[in-house]
């Protein structure tokens, strides 16, 4: 320290303003960041949203994979030749077990009431292997009867087997029972009926099941 009074005082005055200017500078406090984590967490979850949305509109926008087969379309009154879609369709799903395909029939009842089988029911007919009788419509309940339940009484998913001797001989029919109605009738899908290759709808009256086509219906879902 000096013996100068003035100058004394002026190294104090110094040292305060010193000390006050490196508490300014120094330790002025930062602000406080604060993060909004609701904010964030909303924002990325709309970009999550947003990237499965756009996932899934692309997967429903793909087209159809071609090599995928589709059923085929029947229409009531319409026939199935040969070469039609329909006919070569039900003959790929059964193999052409029924050889239409090889000798270029029309789409006979045969072949689409077991198609309609294999479709509804997947269930493929256990047919005998030592069967004598051939296997037109009219014949199904007799070569079937040890291998299925048969009855005269309808009943839904079962195949109908007009087995009248006087109804369309010799072949007789077959059909799919699509419904049993209330008093009785069925309503049935076929083909190769009234005409050649032809796809039909109708209902059979309960009256005619027994009298005019002395049906037998053959039960898939119940095997022997």
């Amino acid at each position: 320290m000096s013996d100068n009074p003035k100058i004394n005082l002026w190294l104090k005055l110094s040292k305060i303003l010193s000390a006050l200017i490196s508490s300014s500078v120094f330790n002025k406090k930062q602000p406080n960041v604060t993060i909004n984590k609701t904010a964030v967490s909303k924002n990325t979850t709309e970009e999550i949203t947003h990237a499965k949305d756009e996932k899934i509109i692309e997967q429903n926008t793909k087209q159809p994979d071609p090599s995928i087969s589709l059923s085929p379309a029947f229409i009531k009154g319409q026939p199935n030749k040969s070469d039609s879609p329909n006919s070569i369709e039900v003959r790929k799903v059964l193999n052409d077990e029924f050889g239409g395909g090889r000798q270029a029939w029309d789409l006979q009842c045969t072949e689409y009431t077991q198609f309609r089988i294999n479709q509804v029911l997947n269930i493929k007919i256990d047919w005998p292997k030592d069967r004598t009788l051939s296997r037109h419509g009219r014949n199904w309940a007799k070569i079937l009867e040890n291998r299925y339940n048969i009855s005269p009484t309808p009943k839904v998913d079962c195949a109908m087997s007009f087995t009248h001797p006087a109804f369309n001989n010799p072949f007789g029919h077959v059909a799919f029972v699509e419904e049993v109605l209330t008093d009785g009738s069925v309503r049935i899908s076929e083909a190769n009926w009234p005409g050649d290759g032809i796809y039909n709808e109708r209902i059979v009256k309960k009256d005619d099941l027994e009298t005019k086509y002395q049906a037998r219906f053959i039960d898939f879902k119940l095997p022997l």
